[in-house]
């Protein structure tokens, strides 16, 4: 749908497909048979979910961007669950991005840039370094990435002052045809 603001031109009503799944340790996850979770139970099962909610989005999980942003959904999940009491995990779907916001109930971050190096494979650093935007919200303080530099940077404070939250975004070029749909079909209709 268009909407025309001032001289700026058509501008197109954003939209915004959210999901959300909340686990509990290695308890289960929310929706499912409470059983223990090993980490390739995390794998199989945000695989699943991301395969899933990719597809109701007519987005393929398959290509290339889609496929490593699973991956990366993946480590923040297996990051929550191995280092916290449960978490949240919600997946935004813009026209030309992907938000993702882990919200998790662990002790928190200390020093972010100091933790993420801290876990034998460096999962959070490389979501780090993929990530276009990436933030960690922890103990009444806010990191986030800065261009051109290798640590998250402190950029003030925030209301998360039990657990962590970590926000990525990853942007993409979205299709040509994305958003174009309504107005050919009304131009072919009055033709």
């Amino acid at each position: 749908m268009d909407t025309f603001r001032g001289d700026k031109g058509p501008q197109r009503e954003k939209i915004v497909r959210s999901f959300s799944l909340r686990f509990d340790s290695y308890e289960g996850f929310e929706d499912e048979q409470t059983r223990q979770l090993d980490s390739l139970d995390v794998v199989g099962r945000f695989n699943r979910w991301w395969d899933e909610i990719c597809s109701q989005t007519g987005n393929n999980p398959r290509n290339k961007i889609f496929e490593n942003i699973g991956y990366f959904l993946i480590e923040l999940a297996k990051n929550a669950l191995e280092y916290t009491a449960g978490a949240e995990v919600k997946v935004s779907f813009e026209e030309d991005r992907v938000v993702i916001v882990v919200h998790d109930q662990g002790d928190g971050f200390d020093d972010p840039n100091d933790d993420m190096f801290a876990s034998p494979d460096h999962g959070l650093s490389e979501t780090k370094r993929f990530a276009d935007e990436f933030t960690i919200e922890s103990n009444g303080k806010r990191f986030s990435k800065e261009r051109r530099k290798r640590n998250l940077v402190y950029v003030g404070e925030t209301d998360v002052l039990s657990g962590a939250k970590i926000t990525f975004v990853k942007h993409f070029k979205a299709p040509f045809w994305v958003g174009e749909f309504p107005r050919l079909q009304a131009i072919t209709s009055v033709c």
